[in-house]
């Protein structure tokens, strides 16, 4: 009979721990964490996170884990000896103690200053928190209590900024399409001549040796839209484009030049003939590329260019 009771004394106190177990510590709706953006370094951003027990029992030291979803952070300074921040995978997160954490009492709470990659706007905030136990980490408990600055203040900045730059815009004046030109990233120097070269299938090509390469890969291209790779000759002839070395600052820099008697690209290196090139090829109508053409009118136009220049980006 004694041995009966001590079996069930000991069922009895298993059945109990497994309860404990099982039952969460602390009441999680009394959790209250805040996420408070301090400053912006260089492109990092310095935040503090706040854990508040805003409840009656005792929150405790360890034995737990909260899980969010952030931009990449890491605790820095001295609380790194009181929490950690490990990254889980995407954009998961887990903040978990470390001996230097103290059990928070009622109404304590506990600061914890980040570094994470620089805060623009409120998708870099942090969200999504939840408190696993070690002991029951198959259970997540959604922590409601969420207060994640400074939102208003970011929108608040992204607003500022959006509207300087439409109100910059606003004195932006549309351009006529005549007048636009016609080739894009507009070059440092255009300009539109009367007439159009006419481009056939009956076109030549003059071409220095140091060019040779630019020259052929653009055969090879106008023979796809013309039917008729063109002809290499030595001497200018009718329907000509010509592709020289010439006096040009800089290597990726030429000079092209259209007329309705040739075509001429001017450059003193390869890259300056290929660029040269490249915007030639933005003079053809777009309709050029999609089938064979017996003939396309390539607009009369002067242009100068450097495309290692930034004005040559405006």
């Amino acid at each position: 009979m004694k041995k009966f009771c001590i079996l069930i004394a000991l069922l009895f106190s298993g059945l109990i721990n497994a309860y404990a177990q099982s039952a969460s510590p602390f009441k999680i709706s009394d959790l209250h964490i805040t996420r408070e953006v301090l400053n912006n370094i260089d492109d990092k951003t310095l935040s503090v996170l706040t854990i508040t027990n805003n409840g009656k029992q005792t929150f405790p030291a360890g034995g737990w884990s909260i899980y969010f979803n952030s931009r990449p952070m890491q605790v820095t300074g001295i609380d790194s000896l009181s929490a950690g921040i490990k990254h889980i995978n995407g954009d998961l997160f887990r903040l978990y103690p470390l001996k230097g954490f103290a059990a928070l009492k009622s109404g304590a709470s506990k600061k914890i200053k980040v570094l994470s990659t620089e805060v623009k706007n409120i998708t870099d905030l942090s969200s999504g928190f939840y408190l696993v136990w070690d002991k029951t980490p198959s259970k997540g408990y959604n922590i409601k209590h969420t207060d994640i600055n400074p939102t208003q203040q970011v929108e608040k900045v992204e607003a500022e900024v959006a509207a300087q730059v439409f109100s910059r815009n606003k004195s932006i004046q549309d351009i006529p399409l005549d007048k636009l030109p016609k080739v894009f990233p507009t070059p440092v120097s255009y300009k539109e001549q009367e007439g159009a070269f006419k481009l056939t299938p009956e076109v030549s090509i003059i071409t220095e040796i140091e060019f040779d390469n630019e020259a052929n890969l653009f055969a090879d291209e106008l023979s796809a839209i013309l039917g008729k790779r063109p002809s290499f000759v030595q001497s200018p002839v009718k329907n000509i484009i010509v592709i020289k070395k010439g006096n040009i600052s800089g290597s990726e820099s030429y000079r092209l030049s259209v007329t309705p008697e040739s075509i001429v690209v001017t450059a003193a290196e390869p890259a300056g003939a290929f660029y040269g090139i490249q915007s030639l090829k933005t003079l053809f109508p777009s309709t050029s590329w999609g089938a064979i053409q017996k003939e396309i009118a390539v607009p009369a136009v002067e242009i100068e260019d450097a495309p290692g220049l930034d004005s040559g980006d405006s």
